[in-house]
C-alpha cells in the first residue's frame, strides 16, 4: 500500500488545483493513482480518487471521468460504493459513484442496487441513472424482467418530468420482455403531462402482440375510472390495423359491453367501434368560391389547392390532419359563435407562465378568431363551404364583440351587453389588442374571399380603430411598451390582404409599418427585438419568424430576411413541453431553450414558405414562387446554400401529424404544450397546428 500512501501525503502537501497547462507534483499524483488504481485497485486508492474528486477543481475532474473506464474493481470497492459511496450525503461523490458503476462491464451489479438512485434527493441523479438504465445492454437476460423494468415502472412515478419520459422511453424499448401493462395503465390517469400520456397511449399499442393483451384489454375496458376506460377504448380503436379479424371480433364484443354512462369514455367507445368497422373520415373540401377572391387567397381552392399542396411536399396525411382538427373545433364551438378558452383550457387553473399573464377568460375573442381562420384556410366562409353554418356563427360573435369605436373586444366578468361595450370596459391592453388585431385579420380574410358588402363596413371600421387609437407609438402594436410583434403581426398581414380588396388602405399606414419594423429589427442578427428581455417572446423564435413574415409582407428587404431565416434555421421543431422547463428556470425571464411554441413554428412556417422553393420532384410543370432561396436571381438563399423549406417542412409535419389527438373527446386535436398554449388552452394548440398544415396553400403572396 506504500504508493497510495505516498500519493495520501502529495495531495495533502499540496492543494487540489490542476492545471494542465503547466504539470504540477498534483497533476503528478493524481496520474500516478489512476495507472496504479487501473493495475493493482485497492479500496484506499479509491477512495483518493474520490477524494481528489470532491475537493479538486473543474480540471481535475474532468481528468478523472475521463479515466473511469480504466479503474478495475474489487468486491471491497463494490461494497463501499453501495454502502458507503451512494448514500453519502455528498452530491459529487454520489454522481461519482454512479458514473463508476455506469460502465457497461459494471451493469449487473449497477442494476441490483441502483434502486438507491431511484430515491436520491438530487433529481439530476435520478435523471443519469434512468438514462443509464436506458442504455443498458441488451444482453443482461432475466435481469430485464427480474430487476430493470420493475425499477423503469417506479422511476414512471418521479416527480421530475425528464425521469418520467426517459422511464417510459426505456419501457418502450423493452416492450417485448413486459409481462403485464398494469403499471403503465395504472399511472396514465395520474400522469400530469398530456405529453407522456399520449406516449403511455402509443406504448399500450407498441406493446398489442408482446403480453396477454385481450385480457388485459377486457380487464381495464371495465375500469371504475373513467379515464382508463376511455384510454383502453381508444388502444383498440387504434390498434384496428394491426389486429386481425377475431381480435377484432373479440374487442368489438368487450367494446360493447362497457358502460357509456360518461361522455369520455362514450365518445371512446363509439369511435373505437366505428375504427374496428373500417369507418372513413370525412372529405376534405372541395367547395367553389362565389364573388371576387383576392388573387393571395386563390390556393385555397380546387383545381389549384391539390397542386400547391403537392408542389410543396404537403400530402393526404396533412390533409386528413386538417380535417380532424376543424372537426374537432367545430364540434366545440359555443351556442353563441365563439370557443371557450378556459373549458378547453387543462391550465386553467395551473398557469405557469409568470404573473405578467393575463388569464384565459380574457383571451375568448382571440382564440375563436383563430378558430375561424382555419376554416376560412380550408375554403369556407359564411356563404359556401363545409363548414359554413360554423364561419356564420362565428361571424356574428365577431360582429356582436365590435364596439362603435371599431375594436373588437368583450371583457369578462360580467353579461356581455351593448350598453358594457358602448361604456367601454375593458379588462387589459394585452388581451384586448390580441383580440382586436386577430378578429381584424379574420374580417379582412371573410370580406377578401366573399366581396360581402355586409362585412365591409365592419372590417373597414375594425381596421381604422387600429390605425386612429389615441395611443402613443403604434396603437395596433401597444403591449408592455409601444412595440410588441406579437398583435402587430395579425394587423400587418390584415393590411397586406386589405390592398388585394377595395378596403380603404392609407399609404401612410403602410409606411408607418415600415418605420416600425425598422425599430424592432437588429438589423446585425436578423432578429426582431423588443425593449422586454424574454427572450422565448422578445427578440427569439416567435418574434423574429413573425417579424420575419412581416418584412417578407411589406419591406421585402434580402439582407434583413436572409439573416433572420438564417438565425430561424438553428431551431429545428421539438416537442419539448414548455412547462418542464420551469424545474430548471423558476424566472422564466431567462428562458433560452428551444421548447415546443405554436406561435414560433406557425409563423415560420408561413415566412419559409413564401421564401421556399418547391420539391424538385414536383417542380416540373407548375411556376416557381416569386422569392426562392437559394437562388441566385432572388438574392435569398440558406447559409449552407440550401433550402429552408424542407427540411423544416419535413420536420415540422412529422411533430405535427405525430403529436394529434386520435380518437374519443379530443379526437383530431392538439395538446395545449407551448408557453402561450398555457392561456390560450386546447383551441389555440389546435388553430395554430391547422394553420401550420394548411400553409401549403393558404396564402401566395405575389
Amino acid at each position: 500500500m506504500r504508493p497510495q500512501l505516498y500519493i495520501l501525503c502529495v495531495l495533502c502537501v499540496f492543494a487540489v488545483n490542476i492545471s494542465f497547462s503547466q504539470e504540477t507534483d498534483e497533476t503528478k499524483a493524481l496520474q500516478t493513482l489512476i495507472e496504479n488504481q487501473s493495475v493493482r485497485p485497492a479500496l484506499d486508492g479509491m477512495k483518493l480518487i474520490f477524494s481528489a474528486y470532491t475537493n479538486g477543481s473543474d480540471v481535475t475532474k474532468q481528468a478523472i471521468e475521463k479515466s473511469i473506464p480504466r479503474l478495475k474493481m474489487t468486491d471491497e470497492i463494490l461494497d463501499w460504493l453501495k454502502s458507503d459511496a451512494a448514500k453519502s450525503p455528498n452530491k459529487d461523490i454520489r454522481m461519482l459513484t454512479l458514473r463508476i458503476i455506469s460502465i457497461d462491464s459494471l451493469f449487473d451489479f449497477h442494476l441490483k442496487f441502483s434502486s438507491i438512485f431511484l430515491y436520491d434527493p438530487d433529481k439530476e441523479i435520478r435523471l443519469a441513472n434512468i438514462k443509464t438504465l436506458n442504455d443498458s445492454p441488451q444482453w443482461c437476460g432475466n435481469a430485464i424482467e427480474d430487476e430493470l423494468i420493475p425499477q423503469l415502472e417506479i422511476a414512471l412515478t418521479d416527480g421530475f418530468y425528464p425521469v418520467r419520459k426517459t422511464a417510459l422511453e426505456a419501457l418502450d424499448k423493452y416492450i417485448s420482455h413486459i409481462k403485464s401493462p398494469d403499471a403503465i395503465i395504472k399511472r396514465y390517469p395520474k400522469e400530469p403531462s398530456m405529453t407522456l400520456q399520449f406516449e403511455m397511449e402509443n406504448s399500450l399499442i407498441s406493446g398489442i402482440h408482446h403480453y396477454d393483451y385481450l385480457n388485459s384489454l377486457t380487464h381495464y375496458l371495465y375500469s371504475d375510472s373513467p379515464e382508463i376506460s376511455a384510454l383502453l377504448c381508444r388502444v383498440v380503436g387504434k390498434s384496428s390495423n394491426i389486429l386481425n379479424e377475431t381480435e377484432k371480433n373479440r374487442c368489438a364484443w368487450a367494446l360493447n359491453k362497457v358502460k357509456d354512462d360518461n361522455a369520455k369514455v362514450s365518445s371512446s367507445k363509439q369511435w373505437a367501434l366505428r375504427q374496428l368497422k373500417g369507418s372513413e373520415p370525412k372529405q376534405s373540401n372541395e367547395t367553389k368560391p362565389q364573388g371576387r377572391i383576392a388573387a393571395s387567397l386563390l390556393n385555397r381552392f380546387e383545381p389549384l389547392r391539390k397542386k400547391t399542396l403537392l408542389k410543396y411536399n404537403g400530402d393526404e396525411k396533412t390533409e386528413k390532419a386538417v380535417q380532424l382538427g376543424l372537426e374537432w373545433l367545430a364540434r366545440n364551438q359555443e351556442s353563441d359563435g365563439s370557443w371557450n378558452c378556459a373549458r378547453n383550457n387543462p391550465w386553467h387553473n395551473n398557469v405557469v407562465l409568470p404573473s405578467f399573464t393575463n388569464e384565459d377568460e380574457l383571451v375568448d375573442v382571440s382564440v375563436s378568431g383563430l378558430a375561424l381562420l382555419c376554416f376560412l384556410g380550408d375554403g369556407s366562409t359564411n356563404q359556401y363551404g363545409l363548414y359554413q353554418e360554423t364561419v356564420q356563427k362565428g361571424l356574428e360573435f365577431i360582429k356582436s364583440a365590435q364596439d362603435k369605436t371599431g375594436c373588437v373586444n368583450i371583457p369578462k366578468g360580467h353579461v356581455h351587453n351593448k350598453q358594457c361595450l358602448e361604456q367601454g370596459e375593458d379588462h387589459g391592453q394585452l388581451a384586448r389588442r390580441y383580440n382586436h388585431n386577430i378578429s381584424t385579420l379574420f374580417l379582412v380574410e371573410l370580406y377578401a374571399m366573399t366581396s360581402d358588402p355586409g362585412i365591409k363596413d365592419i372590417a373597414q371600421r375594425a381596421l381604422e380603430h387600429s390605425r386612429n387609437t389615441p395611443e402613443p407609438g403604434f396603437p395596433w402594436s401597444f403591449y408592455l411598451e409601444p412595440s410588441d410583434m406579437g398583435p402587430s403581426i395579425f394587423y400587418i398581414l390584415a393590411l397586406r390582404l386589405a390592398q388585394e380588396t377595395d378596403l380603404a388602405v392609407s399609404p401612410k399606414e403602410i409606411e408607418r409599418v415600415k418605420v416600425y419594423l425598422d425599430q424592432l429589427t437588429d438589423r446585425k442578427s436578423g432578429r426582431i427585438v423588443h425593449i422586454c428581455a424574454i427572450p422565448i417572446c422578445f427578440g427569439g423564435m416567435d418574434s423574429t419568424a413573425s417579424g420575419l413574415f412581416a418584412h417578407i409582407l411589406i419591406k421585402n428587404d434580402k439582407e434583413i430576411i436572409t439573416k433572420g431565416a438564417n438565425w430561424l434555421k438553428q431551431f429545428p421543431p421539438q416537442w419539448e413541453p414548455f412547462y418542464q422547463y420551469t424545474d430548471y428556470y423558476p424566472n422564466l425571464l431567462f428562458l433560452e431553450e428551444n421548447v415546443m411554441n405554436e406561435w414560433h413554428w406557425y409563423y415560420q412556417t408561413l415566412a419559409f414558405r413564401q421564401l421556399g422553393r418547391p420539391s424538385p420532384v414536383q417542380r416540373s410543370g407548375y411556376p416557381s414562387p416569386r422569392r426562392s432561396f437559394g437562388t441566385a436571381e432572388d438574392g435569398y438563399g440558406a447559409a449552407d446554400g440550401g433550402d429552408y423549406w424542407t427540411e423544416w417542412n419535413q420536420k415540422h409535419k412529422e411533430v405535427l401529424l405525430k403529436h394529434q389527438r386520435i380518437g374519443g373527446l379530443l379526437d383530431g386535436s392538439w395538446d395545449p404544450e407551448g408557453p402561450w398554449a398555457t392561456i390560450g388552452g386546447r383551441v389555440y394548440s389546435t388553430a395554430f397546428s391547422i394553420l401550420s398544415l394548411q400553409a401549403y396553400y393558404s396564402y401566395e403572396f405575389k
